[in-house]
């Protein structure tokens, strides 16, 4: 059963959670795994950017993240508490991820997501992402 009403805590835990696990996946460029997110992330996960599927079951998502580990050698995520807005089993943040590439070049991204929560876990996140600086959206 869908919680009623998702508690900010409850939620920024599991978001920092899920947020942190990403981080140290590409900061450690150590292959991720199902044990290592499923603890916050339903095994049917979709996720978007931009109106893009990049994938529609945790394991896909895994293999988003080794593309991105391909592509980044290192990743700070900043995300603030207050930035978290609850409702039903939804929650909408915004945060800023500080990108370096494997060629030293540095980005700033930021990203504004809505996830929608079951049972303690997260199974949809769509997120609109745009570098600073740049025109370009991320892709």
């Amino acid at each position: 059963m869908v919680k009623a009403l998702l508690e900010k805590n409850e939620t920024s835990t599991l978001l920092n959670g899920f947020l942190e696990d990403f981080q140290n996946c590409v900061n450690r460029s150590v292959e991720p795994t199902v044990a290592q997110f499923e603890k916050c992330l339903d095994s049917h996960f979709k996720i978007s950017s931009n109106g893009k599927v990049l994938s529609n079951n945790l394991a896909g998502y895994l293999e988003q993240i080794k593309d991105f580990q391909n592509r980044y050698s290192h990743c700070e995520i900043h995300l603030s508490k207050e930035e978290i807005v609850c409702g039903d089993n939804a929650l909408a943040c915004y945060y800023q991820a500080d990108l370096t590439t494997k060629k030293g070049q540095k980005h700033k991204i930021y990203m504004m997501v809505i996830a929608t929560i079951e049972h303690d876990r997260l199974v949809n996140w769509k997120q609109v992402t745009h570098e600073n600086g740049t025109e370009h959206w991320v892709k």
